[in-house]
C-alpha cells in the first residue's frame, strides 16, 4: 500500500450541502473526461473553428491562445470556449566540464534525467499542495493605531494579508471498492499523491480557493465608473486517474510528461447566486495542467481549459418576496409562515442585466456598440477567458519560487513540514 493519509470510509453524516455537492460528482465528471478527451482530438490536429491570441509577451518563449468551438457530447452539440498556454518554467543550472576527455554530452543528460524525476516529484506530489503563497505587503512599524471607523480616511494602513495562487483541500474520496470516505483534520491540506490515485482511489474531491478572480464590466470604458463583479473564490472540483499525466518518453525530444487535471462540480446553492457563470456554474468544463521536461533539461509547463459558453452572464431575481427571504436571512420561521402564501403568487422571473445593456447599446446604436466598441458578449466571453489565463499564469509563475527553494525534492526526510502538509506556518 503506498504512504499516505487513508481516512475511515464509515457514516459521514452528511449535511444537505455536502449530499447536493457528492450527488453532481460521477455526472460531473463523466461530462468532463468527456470534454477533455474532445479537446485532446482537436488540439492534436490543431483543429479549433476560431482560435485569437488571449496575450503578448516579450523576450519570453511563452503563447497563449483562447478558442471558441462545438464540441460533441454524447451525440449533442454543445458551444464550447476555452484557452491553452504554454510557458517557459525552468531548466538546470548545472555546470559543464570543459576539460579534455570529459564527456560533456553525458553530463548533459545525467543533469536532464536528474531534472525530469525531480519534476516528476514536484508535479505529482507536491504541486497542489504548495500552489498558494502570499503576496508582498508593504509595512510601516511607526504607523498609529487607527480606529476602524477612521481608518478610510488615513493614509496608513494595518497590514492585511494578501494571498495568490490556488489553495486546493481534499474533502471527500471514492475508494476501488465504492465507498466514500471524508479526508479530515490536517489530512485535508496534504493533497495525496497523485501516482496513488490509480491504487486507492476512484475519484478525489476537492475544494479550491481562487484568489483575487474579480470580473470587471466597464460601460463607459476604463476612465469612467466601471463594475467589479467579485466571482467567488470557493469552487468544488473532481480528480481522478484518467485526469493524471505520468509519461515518461512519449516522443522524440523530450524525457517525460507530468500532470493532472479535473472537472467542476456545480457549486451547491450556486442557481441562488447574482452570477450565472464562472467557477462552480459551469454545465461543464475540465482544467489540465502539464509539464514536459525535454531532453536538454529545459521544462514546459502546458495548460488547457475548456466550458461551455456562457447562456447568462447574471442572474438577477426581480422577485420581492425572494429579496425579502435574503433579507430575513432565513432564519426567522414566522417570517418565513409570512411569506409562504405568495409562493403561489406568479412572480417576476430573472434577468441578465449584462445581457439587457448589450442589447440594448447595440439597438440604439444601430449595431455600431458591437461593432466600433466591442459591446458583445462575445467579448465578455473573451475577456473572462484572459482573466482565466493571468489567473493560472501567476500560479505558474508562483509555484516557481517554491520549486527553486528545495535543493533535491526526492529527499524527502529534509523537506520543511509545511512543503508535506500543505499548511504554511
Amino acid at each position: 500500500m503506498a504512504d499516505g493519509p487513508r481516512p475511515p470510509a464509515d457514516d459521514l453524516r452528511l449535511d444537505a450541502v455536502e449530499r447536493q455537492l457528492l450527488d453532481s460528482v460521477e455526472e460531473s465528471l463523466s461530462q468532463g473526461l468527456k470534454l477533455q478527451d474532445w479537446w485532446s482530438e482537436v488540439d492534436d490536429d490543431d483543429a479549433y473553428a476560431e482560435r485569437f491570441a488571449l496575450s503578448t509577451t516579450f523576450s519570453r518563449p511563452d503563447s497563449s491562445f483562447g478558442f471558441f468551438c462545438v464540441a460533441r457530447i454524447n451525440g449533442v452539440d454543445l458551444p464550447v470556449m476555452g484557452n491553452v498556454q504554454e510557458q517557459f518554467y525552468d531548466r538546470p543550472k548545472t555546470p559543464v566540464s570543459r576539460r579534455p576527455g570529459d564527456d560533456t554530452a553525458s553530463l548533459h543528460e545525467l543533469s536532464a534525467l536528474w531534472m525530469r524525476d525531480q519534476v516528476r516529484e514536484f508535479v505529482l506530489r507536491y504541486f497542489m499542495r504548495v500552489s498558494d503563497f502570499s503576496l508582498p505587503e508593504a509595512v510601516d512599524e511607526n504607523a498609529p493605531e487607527v480606529p476602524p471607523a477612521l481608518r478610510p480616511l488615513a493614509w496608513t494602513q494595518a497590514p492585511r494579508k494578501r494571498s495568490g495562487g490556488f489553495g486546493y483541500e481534499q474533502l471527500f474520496y471514492k475508494d476501488l471498492d465504492g465507498r466514500i470516505g471524508r479526508f479530515s483534520g490536517a489530512d485535508r491540506f496534504a493533497i495525496v499523491d497523485l501516482r496513488d490515485l490509480p491504487e486507492r482511489y476512484a475519484w478525489i474531491v476537492l475544494r479550491v480557493e481562487i484568489f483575487d478572480f474579480n470580473f470587471q464590466v466597464a460601460p463607459f470604458g476604463d476612465s469612467y465608473p466601471y463594475a467589479v463583479m467579485p466571482y467567488p473564490e470557493t469552487s468544488y472540483l473532481v480528480l481522478s486517474p484518467d485526469f493524471v499525466v505520468d509519461i515518461e518518453s512519449r516522443e522524440p525530444g523530450e524525457l517525460g510528461r507530468y500532470g493532472f487535471g479535473y472537472a467542476f462540480l456545480p457549486s451547491p446553492g450556486a442557481e441562488e447566486s447574482v452570477l450565472a457563470y464562472g467557477p462552480g456554474r459551469f454545465d461543464v468544463a475540465f482544467q489540465r495542467f502539464e509539464f514536459q521536461v525535454r531532453t536538454g533539461g529545459e521544462v514546459i509547463s502546458r495548460m488547457a481549459f475548456a466550458a461551455n459558453r456562457p447562456k447568462q452572464v447574471m442572474n438577477l431575481s426581480l422577485d420581492p418576496v425572494h429579496w425579502a427571504r435574503q433579507a430575513a436571512g432565513f432564519v426567522a420561521d414566522g417570517a418565513n409562515r409570512f411569506l409562504s402564501p405568495f409562493d403561489r403568487v406568479p412572480r417576476p422571473r430573472r434577468v441578465d442585466l449584462v445581457d439587457l445593456y448589450v442589447r440594448g447599446a447595440n439597438l440604439m446604436t444601430g449595431g455600431l456598440a458591437g461593432r466600433r466598441l466591442g459591446v458583445t458578449k462575445k467579448q465578455l466571453e473573451k475577456d473572462f477567458l484572459q482573466k482565466h489565463f493571468l489567473q493560472h499564469y501567476n500560479v505558474v509563475t508562483g509555484s516557481l519560487i517554491t520549486w527553486r527553494q528545495i535543493a533535491d525534492w526526492l529527499e524527502r526526510d529534509a523537506l520543511p513540514p509545511w512543503v508535506e502538509t500543505g499548511i504554511s506556518s
